[in-house]
């Protein structure tokens, strides 16, 4: 796995999207650049209705997670993601 593919949306809905940790507390957000617009969506209790692990993958310095989030709105995407990723959204969740 390239270091360069990391916290990104593999497949779904939301396929070609990166998570990012915003703000000062790090919340977990889903950002989809479309060609005219950005959508960006908390990734927590407001709006994931399922996350769930697929796998794990040591790497260097960290674990990487591969994962299924199911959405409020029906949607859903699987994710790959490094730990510090994953435990904010297990935070924001919580």
């Amino acid at each position: 796995m390239g270091l360069g593919l990391m916290d990104i949306v593999e497949s779904g809905d939301y396929k070609g999207g990166e998570i990012k940790l915003k703000g000062l507390t790090n919340k977990p957000t889903l950002i989809v650049k479309g060609f005219l617009s950005k959508t960006e969506i908390r990734l927590d209790k407001s709006s994931v209705a399922e996350y769930n692990v697929l796998s794990t993958q040591n790497s260097v310095g960290s674990t990487v997670y591969r994962s299924e989030i199911k959405f409020k709105n029906g949607k859903k995407c699987n994710v790959l993601i490094q730990s510090l990723v994953h435990n904010a959204i297990m935070k924001a969740l919580g």
